[in-house]
């Protein structure tokens, strides 16, 4: 799976113009801090109902 994402990204990167890969860069960045703070949100309200 991480091949198939890492493959998708470049190829997306080679057809943008130089703006538009620092835009999708920094929304894959964003929705990574996101994903992740989802995560950590949903571990601590596991924790405390343990």
């Amino acid at each position: 799976a991480d091949t198939l994402r890492t493959e998708t990204a470049l190829r997306v990167v080679k057809i943008l113009k130089p703006a538009q890969v620092l835009n999708f860069f920094v929304a894959v960045a964003e929705l990574q801090l996101r994903i992740r703070s989802l995560g950590l949100d949903k571990d601590a309200q596991s924790g405390n109902q343990g």
